[in-house]
């Protein structure tokens, strides 16, 4: 049972000098008493000698005069006047990425200039890294976080390692400065020193703290106990790091270097051009004492900042504090008003900063309510599942407003923002290593490098700069079907060149979508799973648990699938059905009911729970969603100890149903049978159904994650607590009229042309399945309409004949075919074994 953190009235009569032991100040104790905070010495007479002298070294360090302030008003929000936000606008002073030939002239300028700046030694590196990695389900530096796809190197390693390329590119000695914090400092520099900084040099890294402030009772106003002799601190956001460069300090060490700008970056953003000559050449181009990286947001409830403009001042807005009305407005053509998304990626001017700071930080404090562990009144440790804690943080992007002038350049978010945040979903690891390697991929692709869909590479920052063009060395390999590193010993830097690192647009190719799109696959750990997922199909699973899913087609906020290569590289799914459904499926649709299908593939290793799927009327009247869940499972490996339960014996009533239920022997109420490979099984949504015993499945169903559990064999979940069931739901989604389901009988279609054999395997209201046998090179079917092809046996080759694309796809791989594209070539990559491929079709997938 959660306990709830609550501090009851317990304050002792407190004299100076009375309290025994260490001395207790009369101006301290004073201090104490006038910002109302007199309960958290309410312990004091249970403490060691020692444990009141470390307090009373805690307390001295604390701006009590700051805690009064903010307990008095802790209970307003702390955000931004509604009435000054309306007066928003979006950013004057912005600088889009290229359009046209005298674009690229000014960004080529604007690079060579920064190119000069980067020689004469004129720029620092600033990382902020004091984050936890505790979201993503290690107790480490968020730094530490292995996130090469290929690697397996840390945050720390890849961007300490663009510094180090920077150095001997241009022969300088480049200052690094990174801002830890109390959790992460220890540990963060252990890590450097035991990996000899990552090739810096030693004395070119600086490590530096920011500072804490305490946490208060969002109920009471008063401070939080960590234990009976310390506060609760929590770091004071990113804005503390002038306070912190000043009292390091740093500001005087900089100008001893002669280092006039700052590259600003935080530690979770592996994609990040560290000191990118462009985004320099900008910055001193336009006088601008701070510029920052923006990206187009990709919808209006997106977690980032707002770069905006308020009475001719450029601001940073934080996406909470903006109202939905605003957020959400929208220009003629349907893009966010508001859509410049901060990266929290700056360049700073040295001085601006310093400036800043001997005016004492004048960075405004936010508000921020979390779940804080605690001690309650009775000196017991508690920990609250609903938020119990009041955090003060400081941002640094509040600092704009005081610039003389700040400057906005726009960057793609395929190359440059894929920050690090979450375990699963949005801004998971999965999400994170697939943007990496789209941009490697596209540009090695560019170089002549043919790499297969869905194959992990990565570059390695030592071998060549974002910015760079390379060349191939002698021994670099020229097609890639395994996982590969590409590092100094494959790539040769072209001296003098620049390469846009965004995909390469053909004409209009970000305002139509009309070339096949192949996505990321996103494996998700299940408690059900094993490790088929890449022993059997190939998928990289990042961690040595047991993987049950691998989704390779969603448009669910948690998990929306990515655009692996080729032009619209790194797009979401959701961004291109919401800008073009009906170039991809041939007809207009209803853009908030998002894509409609979902397809991923299943490693039944342990059984699946029992369970069962709503219907559309089901799912928008109790659920609130647009559509039910039916979906269709094709048997690609099953073992013999393998079986599936699908549908009712016949005969079995809802009131025998329950007996059995009650009794724990729904077994005797299920149809089951033993599967075999090829097997297609139609499930409609309120089936009862479950599958187990060494399966590997591919799934097709409705874009529905809705599932009510009825049995779940008595098991612990992966965080080792029992998953709950949805026992009521079930009953209420069951169809009772349902009888006992077993394989589909194939029916064969009749050959359009030489060299592909179809068979109908399912026809559904939502979605048509059909399996093809390609023996030879043939043009896909179905000019016109959307069609998805899943490859479960062999491995071919996709030519689009419109813009010249080609991808090698194996089994276990996934690509979606608009409505809008030309012909496209599918060959079976060995002529000596025919490739299997499923196809889903949207039914009635016809023009309108």
């Amino acid at each position: 049972m959660t306990k709830t953190v609550t501090h009851l009235k317990r304050e002792p009569n407190i004299r100076p000098g009375s309290l025994g032991g260490q001395q207790l100040s009369a101006a301290l104790l004073e201090q104490i008493t006038r910002a109302d905070q007199s309960s958290i010495l309410r312990f004091w007479t249970e403490l060691s000698s020692s444990e009141q002298e470390a307090f009373v070294h805690q307390l001295n360090q604390v701006d009590w005069g700051m805690v009064a302030e903010w307990r008095l008003r802790h209970v307003s929000a702390c955000q931004e006047s509604n009435a000054r936000l309306q007066r928003v606008q979006p950013p004057s002073h912005l600088i889009r990425r290229p359009q046209t030939a005298n674009d690229e002239t000014e960004w080529a300028a604007a690079r060579d200039l920064g190119r000069e700046l980067l020689q004469a030694g004129r720029v620092g590196v600033l990382l902020v890294a004091g984050g936890m990695a505790s979201r993503l389900g290690i107790s480490q530096p968020k730094g530490m976080f292995p996130i090469g796809p290929v690697s397996g190197a840390s945050l720390y390693q890849l961007l300490a390692e663009q510094v180090v390329r920077l150095n001997r590119r241009y022969q300088v000695s480049t200052p690094y400065l990174i801002m830890t914090s109390d959790a992460t400092h220890d540990s963060t520099v252990s890590w450097f020193s035991q990996h000899n900084s990552f090739g810096l040099n030693p004395a070119d890294v600086y490590f530096f703290r920011q500072g804490v402030v305490p946490a208060f009772d969002a109920s009471t106003g008063e401070l939080l106990l960590a234990s009976k002799s310390s506060l609760v601190l929590s770091p004071d956001g990113h804005g503390g790091v002038l306070d912190a460069l000043s009292k390091a300090g740093l500001f005087a060490e900089l100008r001893r270097r002669g280092i006039e700008s700052l590259f600003y970056h935080q530690v979770d953003n592996p994609l990040v051009h560290v000191c990118d000559p462009a985004f320099l050449g900008f910055h001193v181009r336009n006088a601008a004492d701070v510029s920052t990286k923006v990206v187009e947001k990709q919808s209006a409830s997106e977690k980032v900042g707002v770069a905006v403009e308020i009475d001719g001042h450029a601001e940073i807005v934080e996406y909470s504090n903006l109202p939905a009305e605003l957020s959400s407005r929208c220009e003629p053509d349907g893009r966010l008003q508001l859509r410049a998304g901060s990266t929290a990626i700056h360049v700073f001017q040295r001085d601006f900063l310093e400036r800043a700071a001997n005016q004492g930080g004048g960075l405004p404090w936010h508000k921020v309510v979390r779940s804080v562990p605690c001690i309650n009144a009775e000196g017991q440790r508690a920990q609250s599942d609903a938020p119990n804690g009041l955090k003060f943080e400081r941002y640094i992007f509040d600092i704009l407003p005081s610039a003389r002038h700040a400057l906005f350049i726009e960057t793609e978010r395929e190359t440059e923002f894929a920050p690090l945040k979450n375990a699963v979903g949005d801004h998971s690891a999965t999400e994170v290593q697939a943007a990496m390697v789209a941009r490697a991929a596209a540009r090695l692709r560019r170089a002549g490098v043919q790499v297969a869909t869905g194959i992990p590479v990565e570059i390695s920052p030592l071998a060549v700069d974002p910015d760079e063009a390379f060349t191939l060395q002698s021994g670099c390999p020229r097609k890639v079907m395994e996982p590969h590193l590409f590092g100094a010993d494959d790539l040769t830097p072209s001296a003098g060149a620049a390469v846009e690192i965004s995909p390469a647009p053909h004409p209009d190719a970000h305002d139509t979508v009309t070339t096949p799109l192949v996505f990321t696959s996103q494996p998700i750990p299940r408690i059900w799973g094993g490790r088929a997922l890449e022993n059997f199909l190939g998928h990289q699973l990042p961690t040595d648990q047991p993987y049950g899913e691998s989704w390779d087609l969603s448009d669910l906020p948690e998990h929306s699938s990515y655009v692996a290569a080729g032009v619209h590289s790194g797009a979401t799914l959701n961004r291109l059905w919401t800008r073009h459904s009906r170039e991809l499926s041939g007809r207009q649709h209803e853009s908030g009911d998002g894509f409609p299908l979902l397809i991923k593939w299943l490693d039944c290793r342990d059984w699946l729970s029992l369970q069962v799927h709503p219907c559309d009327k089901m799912a928008r009247e109790v659920l609130g969603q647009p559509r039910g869940k039916s979906e269709v499972w094709v048997v690609l490996q099953a073992e013999p100890t393998a079986r599936i339960y699908a549908g009712l014996r016949t005969g079995i009533s809802r009131d025998e149903f329950l007996r059995h239920l009650h009794a724990g022997s729904l077994d005797e109420c299920l149809h089951m049978f033993v599967p075999q490979a090829g097997d297609c099984i139609s499930l409609p949504a309120g089936t009862i159904h479950a599958a187990g015993g060494g399966l590997v499945l591919a799934e097709v169903q409705q874009s529905s994650d809705a599932t009510f559990r009825l049995f779940d064999w008595n098991r612990l979940g992966l965080d080792g607590k029992p998953r709950p069931l949805q026992i009521e739901s079930a009953l209420q989604a069951i169809n009772w009229s349902q009888q006992p389901i077993g394989p589909v009988a194939p029916q064969r279609m009749e050959s359009r042309q030489d060299g592909i054999q179809g068979e109908l395997l399912v026809e559904l209201n939502d979605f048509r399945l059909e399996r093809f046998t390609l023996f030879q090179p043939c043009v896909v079917p179905y000019a016109g309409e959307m069609t998805i092809w899943m490859v479960v046996d062999g491995a071919i080759s996709m030519a689009d004949s419109l813009f010249g694309e080609r991808h090698e796809l194996v089994r276990g791989r996934t690509v979606l075919i608009p409505a809008a594209a030309g012909p496209v070539t599918l060959e079976p990559i060995r002529a000596e074994h025919p490739a299997t491929l499923l196809c889903v079709r949207l039914p009635d997938a016809k023009s309108d």
